[in-house]
């Protein structure tokens, strides 16, 4: 049968406008095919048209887990990195990957990474500057904690670690600025900020009289060693929780200790203002020592130096205070909050001493108060850090750290934070079975050197000298022969002045003999010292440079012998000490001066100087002496002249005016200022 048909053909063309083309193809996300780690989104298309169309782009999972906490919200970066958009009050800090509080008192400053297995990372304050806290963050497993130390006037936050070769340490320091104050007790000058610091096997430290402790930061070479119990005290960033005294201690920290293995503890210890200071410091006038013409009183149950004044109580002069009435004379014993000006009690302005801390201070008559910081609460008078981690904040997987005005939490003991997934991944010398973290054991790999025996620990090894062997001046283990030493220090105890040089010598062989064939290493308090660093080293001893407080202690010198190719060894020690001295200065005929002088006639001003434990260069230098003339526009220094001479004779300093006119007439001082001591005298004197 005949079919008949007709052939239609139909050409197809992609429109113009791909946008319009995509809306009537795949018009949502429900029939576009994105890659694995891509999302579909419906987005405006590029020509304006408000038409949505879909669009595959990269899948934001950086805020699958909250890091921001309570002060931020997460914004995604990319497939697996986030930041924070922090609240008014805080910042985004990347180092501890969380919103973290600005601090209007205190600058933060972080120390380099550290890696290796004697990892070492410190933050350094500015000159005139303290470290405030003292944090470490990074791998708890190996971290041996934080500690602050202080060089030529910088202090610094110094954190280590032991074998830390996969995540860095890093210390962080908030530095604030170093505060003088004349102690109201003592009339001594005293710091806002101390440090008090303890090492031992059962460390303990506490803040001096008018001080409380703000933190307690902790420190050991031998931190592997610890026992489990004092291993949870220490959280992540090497602080320890203060004891309700106010005290901070750790009891026997270590496991099987070694004699000189110890544990420290570093407490940072901010003073009181006003009556909480008098309170802790001084509660009684037993404590107190005036300036002169003053004595002390008990004013609202609180010591007070007042003055006396000619007056009566006639008429009420004191106003917010008592006035006591003395024959002609008259004292205010003033309210708390209000000081003795001369005439009447006027308000004390507590509000420069900056006695809130974190939080602004409003002065109001005879006290002030205080608006604490977010984070911070009023304890003393003054704006306290909130311990957050009493609360328990975290989740059970985490540990909570408590930070200046915030905390943070993070993985428990044994992980650590990987700093790309953000997941708690198991720490160095750990290593992942079933969801635990298994101590690996480090021997088996043969990480020590010669002569030396492998020790695994949990989550650490260490390594000792094999029996017979011992370490050589380059730290390798090697067979040494002790020896007697012929060698001996020229004095077991050596003392010296404050500011003044200070010579150890070595005696019982010849300095030819010692450099031909001897090293000598040295050890200050069992931490290694060289004497360059704070001195001079010689081929026999070494030499101190301005003594102080810093350098007492044991010196132990180990003297490597190397004569045909045998090495052996013997040890020195030597201690030194601090000696204490005291000068007072009169104006030896004070009496004779407060009369009127006759021109033309030879004039003596003669200075005492009664030196106790000090000792001079050169004793009979009248030079040990200044002499100043005292005018409105300061002071004037003295000096050998045709109409003036400065002497020394009989036992004293002499200003001589040969031939005195009535020009000569004013104040004059007479002054010492050596050895870190400074004393001085005035009188004044007419002539007619």
């Amino acid at each position: 049968v005949n079919q008949k048909w007709c052939e239609v053909t139909i050409f197809c063309k992609l429109m113009d406008d791909l946008n319009s083309s995509e809306a009537k193809v795949c018009p949502d996300c429900e029939g576009w095919n994105c890659a694995a780690e891509e999302v579909c989104d419906m987005v405006e298309a590029e020509d304006d048209s408000e038409v949505k169309v879909p669009f595959c782009s990269e899948k934001q999972t950086g805020c699958d887990v909250d890091r921001c906490g309570d002060h931020g919200e997460c914004e995604a970066v990319g497939a697996d990195d986030y930041t924070c958009d922090c609240e008014d009050g805080f910042e985004f800090d990347e180092s501890a990957g969380t919103c973290m509080p600005k601090h209007s008192k205190y600058r933060t400053v972080y120390g380099d990474k550290a890696l290796g297995d004697d990892a070492h990372s410190y933050a350094s304050c500015n000159e005139g500057e303290k470290v405030m806290r003292c944090h470490t963050f990074g791998m708890p497993g190996a971290a041996d904690g934080v500690t602050i130390t202080s060089s030529n006037g910088v202090a610094r936050c110094e954190a280590r670690a032991s074998n830390s070769k996969k995540f860095p340490i890093m210390a962080v320091a908030y530095c604030g600025d170093d505060s003088v104050f004349t102690d109201p007790c003592t009339q001594d000058e005293i710091h806002g900020i101390e440090y008090r610091n303890k090492a031992d096997k059962s460390p303990s430290v506490e803040c001096p009289g008018g001080y409380v402790m703000e933190s307690c930061i902790f420190h050991s070479p031998w931190s592997q060693q610890l026992t489990a119990e004092n291993k949870l005290r220490i959280n992540s960033i090497g602080a320890v929780d203060i004891n309700d005294d106010g005290t901070c201690s750790m009891n026997n920290c270590l496991s099987n200790p070694a004699g000189h293995q110890w544990c420290k503890l570093t407490a940072v210890c901010k003073k009181l203002t006003g009556s909480e200071y008098l309170k802790a410091a001084c509660p009684t006038c037993e404590q107190v020592r005036c300036p002169a013409e003053q004595e002390c009183q008990m004013v609202k149950e609180l010591p007070m130096c007042v003055p006396r004044i000619p007056g009566g109580c006639e008429e009420d002069k004191c106003g917010k205070g008592e006035c006591q009435e003395d024959g002609s004379n008259y004292k205010c014993l003033c309210d708390e909050g209000y000081k003795f000006d001369g005439e009447t009690c006027s308000d004390v302005d507590e509000c420069p001493e900056e006695p809130c801390g974190n939080g602004e201070c409003t002065n109001t008559p005879g006290s002030y108060s205080c608006e604490c910081n977010k984070g911070y609460e009023l304890v003393h008078g003054t704006c306290e850090d909130i311990n957050e981690c009493l609360d328990t904040p975290c989740d059970d997987t985490e540990r909570c750290s408590n930070v200046e005005g915030s905390f943070i939490c993070d993985c428990l003991d044994t992980f650590v934070k990987d700093p790309k997934t953000k997941d708690c991944v198991c720490t160095d010398g750990y290593e992942n079975e079933d969801g635990k973290c298994v101590d690996i054991d480090e021997c088996e790999d043969s990480p020590c050197g010669e002569n030396q025996d492998c020790f695994n620990e949990v989550g650490n090894y260490h390594c000792e000298c094999t029996e017979g062997t011992e370490k050589g001046q380059d730290g390798s283990c090697m067979a040494l022969q002790l020896i007697d030493c012929d060698i001996k220090p020229k004095k077991e105890k050596v003392k010296g002045f404050k500011g003044m040089n200070v010579n150890v010598k070595l005696v019982g062989e010849k300095k030819k003999t010692l450099k031909k064939y001897a090293t000598i290493t040295w050890e200050k308090n069992n931490d290694p010292w060289k004497p360059k660093d704070d001195g001079k080293d010689k081929l026999n001893g070494f030499m101190i440079r301005d003594f102080d407080v810093d350098d007492v202690g044991v010196y132990v010198g180990s003297i490597f012998i190397d004569q045909d190719g045998e090495v052996s060894k013997c040890e020195v020690e030597v201690e030194t000490e601090l000696v204490e001295g005291s000068v007072t200065l009169t104006v030896e005929n004070e009496e004779a001066l407060m009369k009127p002088q006759k021109a033309g006639k030879e004039l003596k001003i003669k200075c005492d100087l009664d030196l106790d434990n000090v000792k001079l260069d050169d004793p009979k230098n009248p030079d040990n002496v200044n002499w100043y003339k005292v005018t409105e526009d300061g002071e004037e220094l003295m000096d050998d002249s045709d109409t003036i001479g400065i002497e020394r004779g009989r036992g004293v300093y002499i200003l001589v005016f040969k031939n005195p006119t009535p020009e000569d007439t004013g104040t004059y001082r007479c002054e010492f200022d050596q050895m870190g001591m400074e004393v001085s005298d005035d009188v004044t004197i007419e002539v007619v």
